[in-house]
């Protein structure tokens, strides 16, 4: 069977998710393993190419989308599917199928466009897919899918936390390579140049690489991102850098690691007993190493006022002026609080 079909849309992005699902389930150690260690550890420390990424979408050297859809190539779809949106290269192409939503991308496709997901069926790569998700989304809403990609984790409402840790599947450099070889392609060829590129512009310039967790993210994003785009303006932050401490190599959730700052987020998984105990431990440390270890809570990011004084804090550590809530900086700040904590 010859590839016929390729998703975009939602379904492009529940198929990347799904995906990234099965490659973390996929690479769990037993915990009863002498050699144990957690993925997300693996993941922080480089360990990356040990793993099993045999789930992930295969690379393709396809540099056109299907020009149709017909209805015997439905079946690579797969029984009972809710609504799907695939994309075509033409929209003389578009066909009516009950539960099927066809949309157009008709600009030259760069190296590395497509991805097979299994036969008969394509997917766009992630650098793409943030290309045609910036049709929809919002720039901040785009920047948060950025960062999943790029991040140590995927959304995935069937787990207990809402996601699973997974090995980033992009970069921000081959994204913003990606955007621009896309713009040249289409000024070279008289094509016009996909509506959105400027979002995943913002979102290549705003996004944090190498996050573990939607909340860190959140974090990054609240702390750093300019003011008249709602966030406090801090320099911009590593997260999960490694700093050796007392013959250990700590990751640090959000570091500034020439200013030797670092914030650690407390969330549920720190609740244990075992957890507190290390964190206290690192917090230690790296204190003795001569850094200065500020905590953040779920509540002193749910709170404004506590989130003010976090970063206040910060700022006092990295030798920033703290500049005072105006009122432009708060109704900026209201909309990025309702796009970043929806769900909190």
């Amino acid at each position: 069977m010859g590839v016929d079909i390729c998703l975009g849309g939602t379904s492009a992005i529940r198929a990347w998710r799904e995906a990234r699902a099965r490659v973390s389930l996929g690479n769990q150690m037993d915990a009863d393993d002498p050699k144990f260690r957690p993925l997300l550890s693996r993941l922080i420390r480089g360990e990356g190419p040990c793993l099993n990424l045999v789930d992930l979408p295969a690379e393709s050297s396809l540099q056109e989308l299907p020009a149709m859809v017909c209805s015997s190539s439905l079946g690579v779809l797969g029984p009972d599917n809710e609504r799907v949106e695939v994309l075509l290269g033409a929209a003389s192409g578009r066909r009516y199928f009950k539960g099927l939503a066809c949309s157009v991308f008709g600009a030259p496709l760069p190296n590395g466009s497509l991805r097979v997901l299994r036969e008969g069926l394509l997917v766009p790569s992630p650098e793409m897919l943030v290309v045609l998700a910036a049709h929809v989304f919002s720039q901040l809403e785009l920047t948060l899918l950025v960062c999943e990609l790029c991040g140590f984790y995927v959304q995935a409402p069937g787990s207990d936390a809402g996601f699973l840790a997974s090995p980033p599947v992009m970069t921000l450099s081959g994204l913003s390579t990606y955007v621009t070889d896309l713009e040249h392609l289409c000024k070279e060829g008289n094509h016009r140049v996909p509506n959105g590129l400027g979002k995943a512009r913002f979102a290549c310039a705003h996004a944090v690489e190498r996050s573990a967790s939607p909340a860190e993210t959140v974090c990054a994003l609240l702390l750093c991102l300019q003011r008249r785009y709602g966030g406090y303006g801090l320099p911009k932050t590593s997260l999960n850098g490694l700093v050796d401490a007392d013959n250990t190599s700590f990751a640090c959730d959000l570091l500034w690691k020439p200013q030797g700052v670092v914030a650690e987020y407390q969330g549920a998984c720190h609740d244990a007993a075992s957890s507190a105990s290390q964190d206290r431990r690192k917090a230690v440390l790296l204190a003795a190493e001569g850094f200065k270890v500020i905590q953040i809570g779920k509540e002193d990011v749910r709170v404004l006022s506590r989130l003010d004084a976090v970063a206040k804090a910060i700022s006092a550590a990295l030798g920033v002026a703290w500049r005072p809530p105006t009122e432009s900086f708060r109704a900026a700040q209201t909309e990025l609080r309702r796009v970043l904590l929806a769900g909190w």
